[in-house]
């Protein structure tokens, strides 16, 4: 399989979201910073028609590639150089 078929067959698999009330505000969705915005985006996401459609889309995602609000969960970007959970301390006597 080539590059372009892999590319066809993602474009081909994703759902229709277009019925979405995120539709033309990715800056209140994508206002992670924002607790206000980040309010008025999850009760948007609680009253959506497709809020199945597109959890099943987030859920098929790699978790570090999604940002912003989605599917009524906030999706913040990863930190460059962190992985994992922290080291644990070496304990001194």
């Amino acid at each position: 399989m080539s590059v372009l078929d892999d590319l066809l067959d993602a474009i081909y698999a994703a759902p229709n979201l277009t019925r979405g009330l995120c539709v033309g505000q990715h800056d209140l969705f994508d206002a992670v910073d924002d607790p206000a915005a980040v309010e008025r985006a999850l009760g948007l996401c609680a009253e959506c028609k497709v809020l199945t459609e597109c959890a099943a889309w987030a859920d098929s995602q790699p978790r570090r590639s999604l940002y912003g609000v989605i599917a009524g969960h906030i999706y913040r970007e990863p930190r460059p150089g962190v992985r994992g959970r922290p080291r644990k301390q070496k304990e001194t006597a």
